[in-house]
């Protein structure tokens, strides 16, 4: 049962001289209750509104990474530019996660529309 992963995400650091440095970071993921209400705060959305949207995925990916590493430094859009972009492997990795959590009927991140209770009128 796989409860937690990492990703890495390559980093570009400016050192003393004003040359850049690509750092390599490992970052932890893990579907905590913290991720999902910093998920609320950040987006102003409840967790019955995400849905299987790249953006709310990217949304959801980046609370799980602030929420459990106090490291992690990057603003939505700094990590969406950095992982879409730099890091693709980083997302892929996330993917993984998330259907090894689905596959052991763990993940509740992305509602299922066909098992989700509809609020009466």
């Amino acid at each position: 049962m796989i409860k937690e992963t990492t990703v890495k995400l390559n980093e570009i650091e400016i050192d003393a001289t004003g040359g850049t440095n690509t750092i390599v970071r490992e970052y932890k993921v893990k579907r905590t209750n913290r991720a999902l209400m910093l998920y609320e705060d950040i987006f102003k959305r409840s967790l019955d509104e995400i849905s299987g949207t790249l953006t709310d995925m990217y949304r959801v990916f980046y609370c799980i990474l602030k929420a459990n590493n106090p490291t992690f430094k990057y603003t939505f859009d700094e990590f969406v530019d950095n992982v879409s972009d730099e890091n693709p492997q980083a997302f892929a990795d996330y993917q993984a996660y998330l259907i090894i959590l689905a596959s052991e009927g763990l993940n509740d991140i992305v509602p299922d529309k066909k098992k989700a209770v509809r609020k009466p009128k």
